[in-house]
């Protein structure tokens, strides 16, 4: 089952480009994956700090305490 995706707030509506700010965010699974297999050459590269995390998986509705 495919959860819906979120209604549009429209926060950003009448912003110029210049006062957007882009997030992207990269986990473990940049370097190895679920195997322990190299991806892409670059498990060498993958900073000490960098920690796994848990799942994240509460369905489609169960991160909604987190919009109020």
């Amino acid at each position: 089952m495919l959860c819906e995706a979120a209604d549009d707030i429209g926060k950003a509506l009448g912003l110029p480009p210049s006062g957007l700010t882009l997030t992207i965010g990269f986990g473990p699974s940049l370097f190895r994956d679920a195997d322990g297999a190299d991806r892409f050459g670059s498990a060498g590269q993958r900073p000490a700090v960098l920690a796994d995390l848990p799942s994240f998986r509460w369905g489609c509705a169960g991160g909604e305490h987190l919009r109020r």
